[in-house]
Formats: structure tokens, sequence, C-alpha cells
């Protein structure tokens, strides 16, 4: 889809209520509950990251 067909503007108006919500749902249900959880987030994040490279390596970026 290009910038000028008819629907662009709907479009884009609506994946960013999908963001919108997706990030509100994030910050009030996921993100409470992983630090009440167990887990050891910093090490979390840390393979996390190093995934990401290895992925963003194998992609070639």
């Amino acid at each position: 889809m290009k910038a000028g067909d008819r629907l662009f503007d709907a479009k884009v108006i609506v994946l960013g209520e999908y963001i919108d919500h997706h990030v509100e749902e994030e910050e009030e249900e996921m993100f409470p509950e992983a630090r009440d959880s167990d887990l050891d987030l910093k090490a979390l994040g840390v393979q996390l990251a190093a995934r990401k490279a290895e992925l963003m390596a194998a992609a070639g970026k």
C-alpha cells in the first residue's frame, strides 16, 4: 500500500490504535506480572540481547 492510496490514512489510524492497546496491555498487565514473578529479569534481558544479536547476524544486519 502506498501513502496516496484511498484507505492508507484509515489503516495507519487503526494500526496506531492497535499499538496503543498493545503498549497499555504490556504496561498494565504483563510488566507487573513479570516484576512480581521469581524470574531474574536482568539475566533474561542479557539472554534476549544475545539471541537478538545472533538473529541479526544471521540476517546480515
